[in-house]
This record gives C-alpha cells, structure tokens and sequence, in this order.
C-alpha cells in the first residue's frame, strides 16, 4: 500500500524564530502536530549567534544539542507524533534574533496502522 505524504507545511508554520536577550533560554520554535497525523522531519536549518545553543525536543524528548549555524538532512527521519520544539540558550551579551525551520511529510496515523489515539 503506497501512503499519502502531505506536506509538513498544512500543519503549520514551518520557519520561525524569536528575539532571546543575554541569559534567557526560550522557546523559539513550537509546531503541534494533530491527533491525526505523523511528521516525518527528514530536514532542519538554523541561524545561529556566538555563544548561542540550540536544543531540539521532540514529543517532550531531548533529540540534540545545536552549536552552530547547519543545515541537516536526516536520514532516516526524525517521527513527532505530539510536538516539535526547539529552544535557545543565549549565552552572550547581546540579544539575538535566532530562527529554526523543519522540513518533511505528514502521514494520517490510520495509514501507519497507529490507533491508539
């Protein structure tokens, strides 16, 4: 059975990103996924700042520590059933406007056989 993949974008809004003042850990990047869907992020980029650190969750679970300004395919894929987050530790003097954007496919939970709702 071949699955429908719907583009990550008919969740939501798939760059975002936030101002974050010196000493501040903030959420900068938050995409909730419907009770009815599964993302499959197999792409992600980032700005970055000096002394600037990125951390990435999904469904509530540390995935990875970014340093640095990248840009990612990941293969396999990362699964978000629940949410994608991504916070900012701004380590440096200065405020930074940091910005985090994900890339991939949604597929409908009843199609991967997943009923537990």
């Amino acid at each position: 059975m071949k699955l429908r993949k719907y583009p990550l974008s008919v969740i939501g809004e798939l760059r975002q990103g936030d101002y974050v003042k010196p000493g501040e850990r903030k959420r900068i990047f938050y995409l909730k996924i419907p009770n009815d869907l599964v993302a499959f992020i197999n792409y992600y980029t980032n700005t970055w700042a000096p002394n600037v650190v990125l951390e990435l969750y999904i469904d509530g679970e540390f995935v990875r520590r970014i340093e640095r300004e990248s840009e990612r395919t990941i293969d396999p894929p990362y699964v978000a059933e629940d949410r994608i987050e991504v916070y900012a530790r701004n380590n440096d003097k200065e405020e930074h406007f940091i910005e985090f954007e994900v890339d991939g496919v949604a597929v409908l939970r009843k199609e991967l056989g997943i009923t537990d709702l």
